[in-house]
């Protein structure tokens, strides 16, 4: 409370507790302003503009952690005592410790930012889905789909070859069952493209209600795969027919590597680990 004819402030134990106040303190907006976490001082103005803000309630400070004490948010809000003439008799005002609403609403809007960023990725497919692995949520489609013949219509099954649906089905069961993440890679015919999903589990009061999905095409991924192996097919075809074998050494770990022509060459089974003692072994001693 601030009394207008006197000028003087009265807070109580628990406002002077918030604040930091001793109880044989005075109790003056000096003492309020000193208190005051350096950085509000400055959006505030300076001591001599703090009394004009105090015109428009509620106003929210921080209050400088002092003799051990952890800092706090306080919102300070007030309303005028006049009398019948409308003369301002003084002000009667309540503190209120905001520090923990603060603190969550920041955390908030850093998980919103965070998740903004995640689902407005155009290059990667973000999407929410229940148990029935129905969309309910989806940063973008792919060309040709629209979101709304996606959301609460289309499953992931629509999209996949049939082949993957049990490896899906069980990832799927994972996340909702035990709330651990899963992977899966699928073909999806529609699109003629594969992609690689990582499944996480949305946990809301200890149940996982949706799972959430990040799917990232690898069609030139898998595609640079099938080439390497058709090459590799390709060059131990030709060794074979021209009787020639072939091997690698690493330089790294010392580790060699032999063809399958290399080791019917040297008659070793290929089960065998190859290496350069086992080759001086089926070299003739002369």
């Amino acid at each position: 409370a601030w009394e207008a004819a006197t000028r003087r402030i009265a807070l109580s134990e628990g406002a002077r507790d918030l604040i930091g106040l001793a109880p044989a303190s005075g109790a003056t907006l000096d003492a309020l302003w000193t208190a005051m976490a350096a950085a509000d001082r400055e959006r505030l103005g300076g001591r001599e503009h703090f009394t004009t803000r105090l015109t428009s309630p509620p106003l929210e400070i921080g209050i400088d952690g002092a003799g051990g004490r952890a800092p706090r948010r306080l919102e300070i809000d007030w309303e005028d005592v006049r009398d019948p003439d409308g003369a301002l008799l003084g002000v009667l005002g309540s503190l209120v410790d905001t520090t923990e609403r603060t603190s969550l609403s920041e955390a908030l809007r850093e998980s919103q930012a965070l998740w903004q960023s995640i689902g407005m990725n155009r290059t990667d497919f973000v999407s929410l889905v229940d148990r029935r692995g129905v969309w309910t949520w989806v940063n973008h489609t792919a060309p040709g789909i629209r979101i709304e013949d996606l959301i609460g219509k289309s499953s992931l099954f629509d999209l996949i070859g049939p082949e993957h649906h049990a490896e899906v089905r069980g990832a799927l069961d994972r996340c909702f069952d035990t709330g651990l993440h899963a992977y899966f890679e699928a073909y999806s015919p529609d699109l003629g493209q594969w992609f690689a999903s990582s499944l996480g589990a949305v946990v809301r009061d200890g149940r996982t209600v949706l799972v959430s999905i990040l799917t990232h095409n690898i069609t030139d991924a898998k595609r640079t795969l099938a080439e390497l192996g058709h090459r590799e097919r390709m060059l131990a075809k030709a060794q074979r027919i021209a009787g020639v074998g072939s091997w690698q050494w690493r330089a790294h770990d010392g580790g060699v590597e032999w063809s399958a022509e290399m080791y019917r060459i040297c008659g070793v089974d290929p089960a065998v680990t190859a290496s350069i003692v086992l080759f001086y072994h089926v070299v003739h001693p002369e």
